[in-house]
């Protein structure tokens, strides 16, 4: 009887907690996205007051703060020396044991997905695809659909 109970409760208790697993990997990567965008936001700021040679090369180069970013379009490239050295993504920063970083090309365009870790549970991602053109801003979203 004490055995059937216990069945219950654990078939009730389960799926609770794999939603609350899932429910923070998604609040991960929301935390991750809008720190993207600040820090791509700042990198455009930067590169903004530079001026003059940074802004004739498309601020290919900026520092900011310690950091020295590559970028494009005066916006950080999808890469780890670009948006992910910004949030610290990079080898041996802190957020980077909690986060698998693969980069890629979306459309032609370079991109970085990141994924909370261990991925193969719940993937849960992010993606960031670098700035298009001149103009334009780096797509920043998070995927919900891949939160399952």
């Amino acid at each position: 009887m004490v055995l059937i109970i216990v069945s219950v409760l654990l078939a009730l208790a389960l799926p609770r907690i794999w939603d609350t697993q899932g429910a923070a990997r998604q609040a991960m990567l929301q935390r991750m996205a809008s720190q993207m965008r600040a820090a791509a936001d700042l990198f455009y700021l930067q590169c903004q007051a530079a001026g003059g040679a940074a802004l004739q090369n498309n601020c290919a180069e900026v520092t900011v703060g310690r950091l020295v970013v590559e970028g494009q379009h005066r916006y950080p490239v999808a890469s780890l020396n670009g948006i992910g050295r910004l949030v610290g993504l990079s080898a041996g920063e802190p957020a980077a044991a909690h986060f698998q970083v693969r980069e890629f090309l979306a459309d032609g365009v370079p991109a970085l997905s990141v994924q909370v870790r261990p991925a193969e549970k719940a993937p849960c991602e992010l993606m960031y695809v670098q700035a298009r053109g001149p103009s334009q801003r780096p797509a920043v979203f998070f995927v919900p659909e891949s939160c399952h």
